[in-house]
């Protein structure tokens, strides 16, 4: 009796003793020294129980937010010394993706290692570059660090936002590794705090035992807190392969072939596919077919199907050299002929891809092909017994060649077949592209290259015009743009470029197969910063958000853009014309051939000494270049930029030289959009500047007439009326210019961006204080046209006879409208509501008889035009 109440006793003690010494921990915890702090919260404590596998669910008694490797070391020392009766475990957790609960401490400290952010991240450039990271940086944000010097970590994992501990603690195993090695083959030296809580720095040269040890030990040896990672120039983009086989010896064999071929692809990796309901068609998400018929033919229900996934990466220099290497290796592989399907996309794209379609599930509920298990790996001795996989394989041991197993569901794009439908009638496109080709001098191999220069509105659309007919035929041209790097998307327009990619079923396709659209929805919930080259990469012009446009090549280095350009079209206002020709000639100081530039600039400038004389912009790139005025075109209106791209029926008239505009013309004409041509160049050049200048006054008598038809109309009658009194003074025949500038006059009044800016003044929503350049439309070139016409129109040399008053006039006199829109728009002197009394002035002339004056008392003068 007197032995079992001791023993009750004794063992009542040894429980209040450990329930003492367990209460006591937190406090013990809380008084250490560090820069950092825990965490003992109930909703802290249930996220770090949590992982990717959620097989399992233990929470920890406290979760340690590191600011520097000292508070790892102090709180692992602390425990270890209180020794193995406090029963506290220690667990590193990096982004949460352990599938059986191995970041998680039952009752004991878990280690948020993405809280980890000193050291910072650094990259060393050089001979062997490398960078130096935090154990709980996530690799995505290295790619992105290590992508602005042109470098990336030589190996990966399909997934990119796991932490760097976290892989390195296991393999790091991709379709890189048959090159490079997992990740734990690519690191250069570790930063380690052991389980006694000492900070140790090991290599190969230094500790050599623990930094194996380390490497794929599954963190049984430490933790690791900063790795040095080894770096290798990165490629642009990437060439992205996909073909099927349904025998697995000839998998198998072609596998091991270009593994062990030199110079073959990047990336090789392998999937096994088991019945699998309209493979094929589902590919299309992501991948354009190489024979459309024969793939649309193809069945995979019922069949075990083995897929090679391949990449190749190059530099847009290699592009061609890449095309002929990539055929050569397939060429050799005995996969079925009607499944060979390709994509080309930037390699961070690519290296994203995983991430990208699990937030597309995220968000749509629904599966994504990219989406995939674990890797397994396989003996090639064993690959026959392959052939015959249950349902549900069981992963086989290994290591000369991986595979995973792919499960999930692709996403059917409805416009795959665009590259296809673009190949209707690409005989006479690649006739065109010939003909003018031969014009110009270009021999095979040597592709035509066409650059937009500058990425309004306008430039935009054209180039994407031409990239939409033309950029199927990359061996023979070659279309990109430049713009001006560094300008950001602000979080308002960034929501709405949301808005616009979710209400357009193909545009969001279209992203997600370039794995592009992850960055939409970050930016949209304020976790990233959009640029506008960025965006226009994407088809998404700052200036027409709401109509998107085909993806284009897009370049930021203006020496880049045009030092080898065969044709350079100036998308830029005429006010920054000049400037950037004047750059663009230093690099072309050197060149042989001369290009051909189509100018799409509607403003000019007033040259007023030593005699008044107006400056177009294909005057200031002459006087910029020195490129010949034979060389350099106008191409004009009528047409509203965004209409255009949305395939409604336009007209253009180009201008200049007879050897280059009837071809151009050829070249350019589509058949929603028709090119005329005309050797008047200066005429319709000034032409197309003067109706933006009435453009503005139209739109401020719209807001301020409520939109009244009738004094819409009326204001129509006296502008038009000025500008044929005007085209007297420019034009030996000016009746020849009244239907192209009557047309192009009446679209820039009705849907113009200067029709917009009046608008806009006049209803109080637009100040003249925020100047010319307006968010979301550009550059108004009507403000600047409005000052160089009056000037010159102000010019005494230039007198007219008013025969009402029977005295020589300025001509400004006889244009009462030209005259207000200056008083409101340049000096300020009077409000916007001053136009509205000018037009209804009593003195205001007859629309007739100022045309009456214009065709009896005026004349054309030459000298304005420099002629």
């Amino acid at each position: 009796m007197f032995l079992t109440g001791f023993t009750i006793f004794f063992l009542s003690c040894i429980t209040i003793h450990l329930n003492f010494c367990l209460s006591t921990i937190p406090s013990s915890l809380n008084s250490l020294p560090l820069g950092g702090h825990f965490s003992f919260d109930e909703v802290t404590l249930s996220h770090a129980a949590t992982d990717f596998g959620n097989r399992y669910q233990y929470n920890p008694m406290a979760v340690l937010h590191p600011e520097s490797v000292s508070d790892i070391a102090a709180t692992i020392k602390h425990i270890w010394l209180m020794g193995p009766s406090s029963q506290l475990t220690v667990a590193a957790r990096g982004h949460g993706h352990s599938l059986h609960g191995q970041a998680q401490a039952h009752g004991g400290v878990v280690i948020n290692m993405e809280s980890l952010k000193v050291p910072e991240m650094q990259v060393h450039v050089g001979n062997s570059p490398y960078v130096d990271v935090s154990g709980g940086e996530l690799w995505i944000n290295i790619l992105h660090e290590t992508l602005k010097y042109r470098l990336a970590p030589r190996s990966w994992t399909d997934y990119l936002h796991l932490t760097v501990g976290g892989t390195l603690s296991n393999a790091g195993v991709s379709g890189q590794a048959f090159r490079h090695g997992p990740q734990i083959s690519n690191v250069k030296q570790l930063e380690i705090v052991t389980g006694t809580g000492e900070v140790v720095n090991c290599s190969k040269e230094q500790n050599e035992e623990l930094f194996h040890s380390v490497l794929g030990g599954l963190g049984q040896f430490g933790i690791i807190t900063r790795a040095r990672i080894l770096l290798e120039p990165a490629p642009d983009m990437v060439k992205w392969i996909r073909v099927l086989y349904s025998d697995f010896t000839a998998f198998t064999r072609d596998q091991e072939q270009l593994i062990s071929a030199e110079n073959s692809f990047d990336y090789i990796e392998g999937f096994v596919i088991i019945n699998r309901t309209g493979l094929l068609n589902n590919w299309r998400s992501s991948f354009n077919p190489q024979d459309p018929v024969q793939a649309s033919q193809f069945n995979s229900d019922g069949k075990t199907l083995y897929c090679l996934e391949l990449a190749k990466y190059f530099t847009l220099e290699q592009i061609n050299l890449v095309n002929q290497e990539v055929e050569m290796h397939l060429s050799y592989l005995n996969y079925i002929p009607s499944t060979l399907f390709l994509t080309e996309v930037k390699y961070l794209d690519f290296l994203d891809r995983v991430h990208v379609s699990e937030m597309y599930s995220a968000i749509f509920g629904c599966q994504f092909p990219l989406i995939k298990p674990p890797p397994f790996f396989i003996f090639s001795t064993g690959s026959s017994s392959f052939t015959s996989l249950p349902h549900n394989p069981h992963p086989l041991s290994g290591s000369t060649m991986f595979a995973t197993t792919e499960s999930t569901t692709h996403t059917q794009n409805n416009h795959s077949n665009r590259s296809l439908l673009n190949g209707i009638g690409s005989c006479s496109l690649e006739n065109k592209v010939d003909e003018l080709r031969e014009l110009m001098g270009k021999v095979d191999g040597d592709p035509l290259r066409i650059v937009g220069v500058g990425a309004g509105a306008w430039g935009s659309v054209f180039t994407a015009m031409l990239q939409e007919a033309y950029g199927g035929l990359r061996d023979k041209v070659l279309i990109r743009i430049w713009r001006r790097p560094g300008r950001t998307v602000d979080r308002a327009t960034a929501e709405h470029l949301f808005e616009v990619i979710n209400s357009r079923e193909d545009v969001l396709r279209r992203l997600i197969r370039r794995c592009a659209y992850l960055k939409y929805v970050e930016a949209r919930l304020g976790d990233r910063i959009l640029y506008a080259d960025e965006i226009l990469k994407d088809g998404f012009c700052l200036n027409m958000i709401d109509t998107p446009l085909c993806p284009l090549k897009v370049v930021s280095n203006l020496q880049e853009a045009v030092w080898d350009a065969d044709i350079v079209i100036n998308g830029l206002p005429s006010t920054e014309t000049r400037q950037v020709f004047e750059e663009i000639s230093k690099y072309w100081n050197d060149r042989i051939t001369v290009p051909v530039i189509i100018s799409l600039a509607k403003g000019v400038e007033a040259e007023l000494s030593p005699q008044p004389r107006i400056i177009t912009p294909t005057l200031m790139i002459n006087r910029a270049t020195g490129v010949p005025i034979e060389n350099i075109l106008y191409l004009g209106g009528p047409n509203i930029a965004s209409e255009i791209y949305n395939k409604e029926y336009a007209n253009a008239r180009i201008c200049g030289a007879e050897k280059w505009r009837k071809p151009l013309a050829v070249f350019l004409r589509q058949p929603h959009f028709i090119v005329w041509d005309n050797g008047d160049l200066v005429t319709h050049e000034v032409m197309g500047g003067l109706k933006n200048v009435y453009a503005i006054g139209a739109g401020m008598i719209a807001a301020l007439t409520n939109e009244s038809a009738t004094s819409k109309s009326v204001y129509f009658a006296h502008c038009t009326s000025e500008m044929i009194f005007i085209t007297h003074l420019l034009a030996e025949e000016p009746e020849k210019l009244a239907g192209p500038l009557l047309a192009d006059t009446y679209v820039t009044l009705l849907k113009g961006r200067n029709a917009w800016y009046g608008q806009k003044l006049a209803k109080g929503e637009l100040s003249l204080e925020m100047g010319d350049s307006i968010k979301g439309k550009g550059m108004i070139q009507g403000v600047s046209a409005v000052k160089a016409f009056y000037e010159l129109l102000s010019q005494s040399s230039l007198n007219v006879l008013n025969p009402e008053e029977n005295k020589l006039v300025a001509p400004v006199e006889l244009c009462p409208i030209l005259k207000m829109l200056y008083k409101i728009l340049i000096i300020r002197e009077s409000p916007v509501e001053a136009i509205l009394r000018a037009l209804r002035d009593e003195t205001m002339n007859d629309p007739r008889d100022r045309i009456q004056i214009a065709q009896s008392h005026v004349f054309f003068r030459p000298s304005l035009l420099g002629q």
